[in-house]
């Protein structure tokens, strides 16, 4: 399950997070290397969202938010992360809804890749110390 991969407990705040981002219609993209989960991604329509329990973003009906990617920590030394981003980057691209993509600062390798994807800064989230991208 996805709270076996991530290692949390079920009824946590992180599942009931999750549980209601999947109750919104929350899509959750998987990456599979050698039968194993190796990377998730989630993307959650528009509205409010809550990130974290300090961390909220407010988008617009025809946008998405990408956020909350994980890797495995047997896969994290592999391109799984950029490939899984690239791929659900491409996906929404040809649907024309717009992307919102949360970043943290220490993350600068993911900040670059998504910078190369075509992802600008968005100033709903500069002030509170994290990046947030908006692909145009």
């Amino acid at each position: 399950t996805i709270s076996d991969f991530l290692g949390f407990e079920e009824k946590s705040a992180v599942h009931n997070r999750f549980a209601e981002w999947f109750d919104r219609g929350g899509v959750c993209f998987l990456a599979k290397l050698k039968e194993s989960a190796a990377a998730l991604l989630w993307a959650i329509p528009g509205g409010r969202v809550q990130i974290s329990s300090n961390l909220a973003v407010n988008l617009n009906e025809n946008e998405v938010l990408l956020t909350d990617e994980s890797v495995s920590p047997v896969f994290e030394k592999t391109e799984v992360g950029v490939l899984l981003w690239t791929h659900v980057v491409e996906y929404f691209a040809k649907t024309g809804v717009m992307m919102v993509a949360v970043c943290p600062r220490k993350r600068n390798d993911r900040f670059a890749h998504l910078k190369n994807l075509g992802f600008e800064e968005d100033n709903r989230l500069r002030t509170l110390r994290v990046f947030g991208l908006k692909l145009y």
